[in-house]
C-alpha cells in the first residue's frame, strides 16, 4: 500500500469535487472530503468558496471542476470561449484573490484536454502572497506551453517539488 499526502508529505488536505471518482482519488490520497450537500448548487463559485474555506484549515486542497463534455469535446468555438472564460473568472480568480489574502501558496492548475497529436496535459506551477513571487509575462496558454518546449518530467519528481517545505 502507498502511502498518502498526509503522511509522505506531513500534510493536511481536502478534496472539494462533487464526481465520485475525484472523491474517491481524494479519499485514496489521504484527503478529508467535502460534503457534497456543500457543493450542492455544483456553480464554480461555490467550489471556490468551499476550497477557501477549506484552506483556512488545511495545507492542500485538491479541487476538480472540469467543463462540460460538450464544451470540451464539441465544436462550438464560443462555446468553449464562454466555459474558459467562466471557469477564470469563477473559480480560478476568486481562489488566487481568497489565497492572496490568506498568505502565502502554491498552485497547480491541470488541464487534461491538451492540443495537439500528442494530447498531452498543460499545467500552470505557482507560487504568490510571499516575497518574490509571481510569473509576469507567464500565461497558461496552449501557445506558452508549446514555446516553452518542456519535455514530459516524471510526476513523482514534480510532486516532490510541489509539496517541498520550501
Amino acid at each position: 500500500m502507498w502511502p498518502s499526502l498526509a503522511e509522505k508529505y506531513r500534510i493536511t488536505g481536502a478534496v472539494v469535487a462533487t464526481s465520485d471518482v475525484h472523491r474517491g482519488v481524494g479519499i485514496c490520497a489521504g484527503l478529508d472530503a467535502v460534503d457534497p450537500d456543500r457543493l450542492a448548487s455544483g456553480d464554480l463559485r461555490t467550489k471556490a468558496t468551499v476550497a477557501l474555506a477549506e484552506f483556512a484549515k488545511k495545507d492542500f486542497v485538491y479541487v476538480h471542476a472540469g467543463l462540460t463534455d460538450e464544451v470540451m469535446h464539441g465544436n462550438d468555438i464560443k462555446a468553449k470561449v464562454r466555459g474558459i472564460e467562466e471557469f477564470d473568472r469563477d473559480l480560478v480568480g476568486p481562489l488566487v484573490e481568497g489565497l492572496a489574502k490568506q498568505g502565502p501558496y502554491r498552485f497547480l492548475v491541470v488541464c487534461d484536454h491538451g492540443a495537439g497529436a500528442q494530447g498531452h496535459a498543460f499545467y500552470a506551477f505557482g507560487d504568490g502572497g510571499g516575497k518574490g513571487s509571481g510569473n509576469a509575462g507567464r500565461r497558461f496558454t496552449e501557445s506558452d506551453a508549446q514555446v516553452t518546449n518542456m519535455p514530459a518530467r516524471d510526476a513523482t519528481k514534480f510532486v516532490n517539488k510541489f509539496f517541498a517545505k520550501s
